[in-house]
């Protein structure tokens, strides 16, 4: 079998050495019999936290769509005298004037020549 350019590249004995250095640093280990089911175990746990957590989001979700449905078929069943927000603006398009609103008039403060500070503003009472 022949070896091209780039196979002898990776002869070399600087990545040789690398590669020593890291099977020295992180020694084999072998799983011993209980490996697996170790293994296992800790697979299953965490599966079993991921079916609680679907179960809940399923029931959650379940509950929002069960209160949704109730306020619609409460809403539809309301005898509302209008259907949309235009209809009832248009029903409502008269003015009350029974007092409760008063416009204001604005009047500008002029500031105190007397006082030492002219920016502060004092009233006279």
């Amino acid at each position: 079998m022949e070896y091209s350019a780039m196979d002898e590249d990776l002869k070399s004995p600087e990545l040789d050495q690398l590669f020593s250095e890291y099977r020295d640093a992180f020694p084999e280990t072998d799983g011993g019999a209980d490996f697996m089911p170790g293994l296992w175990k800790r697979i299953e746990a965490k599966r079993a936290f991921d079916r609680r957590f679907r179960f809940w989001t399923h029931g959650v979700l379940t509950a929002a769509l069960a209160g949704c449905v109730a306020m619609g078929a409460f809403l539809f069943t309301q005898n509302a005298p209008y259907s949309d927000y235009l209809e009832v603006l248009e029903a409502n398009n008269h003015v009350y004037t029974d007092g409760t609103f008063q416009p204001t008039t604005y009047e500008p403060v002029t500031p105190n020549a007397a006082s030492p500070e002219p920016w502060i503003v004092v009233e006279d009472e």
